[in-house]
């Protein structure tokens, strides 16, 4: 009886510790997530660090398992029955424990000797699957496609500028759609990218890869300028491919861009405006593409506005990205940075318009008799290069906030002067 209490004893003593340990390297997972739901249950990006969390906490067992207790029976029926000796000696408060030290050495089981195993190639056998698990490390999912989306908008940023490898920008488009919409389900996506650091300033314990997806972008932007909109982008990619322009030119004059430039700062404001209020995530709900690219209708709401996508992205090129997107918005303001890549209209413009009217984008239009590009809208497309028969548009650095003041004050003078 006093053998299996002892063992039971053992038992009972490393499960004490286990869970310890256990619960001392386990973390609460994100309370917000900006992707599918408000606890974070179905984000990749969201949930990352709890699954490598996960995944260290089943490596650890797998090591104990295989390495300490390979056979519990066996290695209890090999101790003898001598190593607990009698009550007696239990009772003695003599250093010697244990009748002798030979004994101990050769009884005790957790002793450092050779022995602890019956033989090398058994702890081979039971250790090997556990160091390999160790020694290859495993990237984040959500990191992994952040690092992908990276790659490929810079790939898109040196393509901008070459006449052939514009043409292959449908392409580009298209794989986006059919990679980050259709297959990924649109989702995680830039903007709950965006929503996730609201929420990370907002206190909330978010993992940093959750933001990376916005954050990138800014310095991606400020080097090719917004290449990741109008070649990479999923949701913009699906409205390009939707849009049958039919001779309609909707949307495309200069004050139009200043009506949709107001429209997209104030959904900025409320977007971060319900975010500090209710705590939640709220558009993720009735998100139009997560509908679209998923082929499912959660509510009406949700219906609706994928009715209004797709029948407004026919007649109207990307109304969405114009209209409403918080991400295209902040990375156009980049721009004004000083050192940003910016495109610029040289004065061998002849004002021949062609560039003006190859831009669906409405990023051209004309000042006086001098046409002008306006950065903060311009998703570098290419479509003005390709259209330039004097090759009047090229690639500098924005240098100063002394120059965007300056085109401001000139439109405003040549406003006053029309009138």
């Amino acid at each position: 009886m006093k053998k299996i209490y002892s063992v039971f004893l053992i038992l009972f003593l490393f499960t004490i510790i286990s869970c310890e340990q256990k619960s001392e390297e386990i973390k609460p997972a994100p309370p917000v997530c900006g992707d599918c739901s408000h606890d974070g249950s179905n984000c990749e990006l969201a949930n990352s660090t709890a699954e490598n969390t996960s995944d260290n906490n089943e490596d650890e067992f797998e090591d104990i398992d295989g390495n300490e207790f390979i056979d519990s029976d066996d290695e209890f029926e090999e101790i003898d029955e001598d190593e607990f000796i009698d009550a007696d000696e239990f009772d003695e408060t003599s250093d010697d424990e244990f009748t002798s030290d030979d004994e101990f050495e050769e009884n005790c089981e957790f002793s450092n000797t050779d022995d602890e195993f019956t033989s090398d190639d058994e702890f081979e056998e039971a250790s090997g699957a556990a160091v390999n698990t160790h020694d290859i490390p495993k990237l984040d999912p959500g990191l992994q496609l952040v690092l992908w989306i990276f790659a490929l908008t810079i790939l898109a940023g040196f393509l901008q500028y070459l006449p052939i490898a514009r043409k292959a920008r449908i392409v580009v488009m298209i794989f986006a759609v059919l990679w980050l919409g259709f297959y990924g389900g649109a989702c995680p996506c830039m903007i709950s990218s965006l929503q996730n650091f609201i929420f990370m300033l907002r206190g909330y314990d978010i993992s940093w890869t959750a933001y990376l997806w916005f954050l990138g972008l800014i310095p991606l932007t400020y080097f090719f300028g917004r290449v990741w909109c109008g070649w990479v982008c999923h949701l913009g990619g699906i409205q390009e491919i939707l849009y049958r322009p039919q001779g309609l030119k909707l949307l495309k004059s200069e004050k139009a861009q200043k009506v949709l430039k107001i429209i997209r700062i104030f959904f900025l404001v409320v977007l971060i405006s319900q975010i500090f209020i209710t705590n939640s995530n709220l558009f993720v709900k009735i998100d139009p593409f997560k509908g679209l690219f998923n082929l499912y209708i959660s509510n009406l709401t949700q219906g609706i506005l994928i009715g209004l996508l797709i029948i407004s992205s026919v007649f109207i090129y990307r109304p969405f990205c114009r209209a409403i997107c918080p991400v295209g918005l902040i990375l156009g303001w980049v721009a004004h940075i000083p050192g940003a890549s910016v495109l610029k209209i040289s004065n061998e413009c002849n004002s021949c318009n062609k560039c003006e009217r190859s831009c669906d984008n409405g990023s051209i239009y004309k000042t006086g008799k001098i046409s002008e590009l306006d950065n903060e809208d311009c998703i570098r497309c290419g479509d003005c290069m390709d259209a330039c028969s004097k090759d009047a548009i090229f690639k500098r650095k924005a240098k100063n906030f002394s120059d965007v003041i300056q085109k401001m004050r000139k439109y405003e003078d040549e406003e006053k002067n029309t009138k």
